[in-house]
């Protein structure tokens, strides 16, 4: 076998670890996006109770009151609790990136590795048929030297 097809071979496995760990990453990316959504839809729900509260007005009740008090605190634990995911999901989605990013490199220096070792391939066996075709060339004209001298001819 080879040197470059030993060395494609280690190239193909590595090549399948990388495609494997983009997979993992978008993955990741997804589940960050997902828990980004949820946290913007908290958020947004929040402004938009509070802004179109009744509590602003006069006239509520304190147990009315309190209930709001508790919603909006309910709202902001689950705000607290969503940024807390997003922020786990940051840190899974970044050490996939920086897993992704190692091993996509190393497929990308043994597919270099492949390549020159194939040029040198290349060249070694121009260089045989070279020689291979210059050792019939010096004997061509012996050949026809002799056939052409044959006595018997």
């Amino acid at each position: 076998m080879k040197r470059s097809e030993r060395i494609g071979a280690l190239a193909n496995l590595e090549q399948h670890e990388s495609d494997a760990a983009a997979r993992t990453l978008a993955d990741t990316q997804r589940v960050l996006r997902e828990r980004e959504s949820v946290l913007t839809d908290l958020r947004r729900y929040r402004d938009e109770y509070l802004s179109s509260s009744r509590m602003r007005g006069t006239g509520v009740s304190i147990v009315a009151f309190q209930d709001y008090q508790r919603f909006v605190g309910r709202l902001d634990e689950a705000i607290a609790h969503q940024s807390r995911l997003v922020a786990e999901a940051q840190l899974q989605y970044d050490a996939r990136r920086n897993e992704w990013m190692t091993v996509r490199s190393r497929a990308a220096s043994l597919e270099k590795a492949v390549e020159r070792c194939l040029k040198v391939e290349q060249r070694h066996d121009a260089l045989i048929e070279q020689r291979r075709l210059d050792e019939a060339a010096s004997r061509m004209p012996r050949n026809a030297l002799r056939i052409g001298s044959d006595p018997a001819r």
